[in-house]
């Protein structure tokens, strides 16, 4: 009986081939680190864009946040000016129930102003709008009344 595999032909053409497709198998694996290579390299870069485009993001987002506040404070200084303008008139004509209205609303606005975080300030508004919301309380009392002139001591303090 005679093997094929163990022929002195058959070992040399399996010899040739195992060599072939060692350094076929060789170019590939190269060839596949090199590309690995590569496309950790790229994706590296797009992670770099991403973050720096996250930071631009952030940034536009905090800008127009800052933006936004500001325009909130001078629109809420504008409606504030207007209702105290309101308030003097009413006042002035002693139109109690209306200086009442206009007295908390001026309150209630002041009042959704952030804190700008000094203490002196914060503790100024809060007492502000305070006697805002006494003033209004006061021309309360004074609605069925016929004086057409506040009491002195509404001022004292």
């Amino acid at each position: 009986m005679h093997l094929f595999a163990l022929a002195p032909e058959a070992s040399d053409f399996l010899t040739v081939w195992g060599f072939i497709v060692g350094v076929v198998g060789l170019v590939v694996g190269v060839a596949g680190f090199w590309i690995a290579i590569v496309q950790i390299r790229e994706a590296r870069k797009e992670a770099k864009k991403g973050k720096e485009a996250a930071e631009a993001a952030r940034d536009a987002a905090n800008k127009t946040l800052t933006e936004s506040k500001e325009a909130f404070e001078r629109f809420v200084a504008a409606h504030a000016g207007r209702l105290l303008s309101e308030l003097q008139t009413v006042v002035t004509g002693s139109d109690w129930k209306l200086a009442e209205l206009r007295a908390r609303d001026l309150a209630e606005i002041l009042a959704t102003l952030p804190s700008t975080g000094s203490a002196a300030t914060d503790g100024n508004m809060m007492e502000l709008v305070s006697r805002l919301r006494e003033f209004g309380h006061t021309f309360s009392e004074m609605i069925g009344k016929k004086a057409a002139k506040l009491p002195t001591e509404t001022f004292e303090r």
